[in-house]
């Protein structure tokens, strides 16, 4: 347990520190764009109006999936890696008993 919980405290800093902002400025980008093309093509072209709506009950299905399908990858990737985490934080807790029985040249 104690590794996963390293595990996950290290892996959410590293995606606050470096991916958030540049995937928050993505997200905002994309939406603007995409919103601003369905305005004009809506107004040009009406019959899109019918066919976007079934195409967005397509969108929102196959989000559900590949969301589900993401979370199960990273649970296995976490678990995976858990051990490691484990193992580090392990050697960090009996450090100080290394030293104390003067074990550290082995």
């Amino acid at each position: 347990p104690t590794g996963r919980i390293t595990n996950r405290f290290s892996r959410d800093m590293d995606a606050i520190d470096q991916n958030l902002a540049v995937e928050i400025y993505w997200f905002i980008r994309t939406l603007f764009q995409a919103v601003s093309m369905v305005v004009v093509i809506a107004i040009t072209i009406i019959y899109f109006t019918l066919l976007a709506v079934p195409l967005g009950v397509l969108y929102y299905n196959l989000m559900q999936y590949y969301r589900a399908a993401s979370r199960d990858v990273k649970r296995i990737d976490s678990v995976s890696k858990s051990p490691i985490f484990t193992h580090f934080s392990t050697t960090l807790e009996g450090l100080a008993s290394i030293r104390a029985f003067g074990q550290a040249d082995r």
